[in-house]
């Protein structure tokens, strides 16, 4: 990670579609069969029952679109 800020927080969680090399942070969650990132954060959107917004809709989509290659 470049930007190293997150040093600066209590806690740190890492979410991620990568094979995990080592632990991140207090919270990892990996899941190597997502697309991307984006994926595993909107199903965790839903199973909290929040609703997702047009705006954050588009962020996701363009997230899912630029970390998989288009699918």
């Amino acid at each position: 990670m470049d930007d190293q800020r997150f040093m600066l927080a209590k806690q740190v969680a890492r979410i991620d579609h990568h094979i995990q090399i080592e632990d991140f942070g207090a919270l990892d969650i990996v899941e190597v069969s997502a697309a991307a990132t984006c994926e595993i954060q909107a199903l965790m959107f839903k199973q909290a029952g929040m609703t997702i917004g047009p705006c954050a809709a588009q962020e996701l989509m363009q997230g899912l679109i630029a970390d998989s290659q288009r699918f």
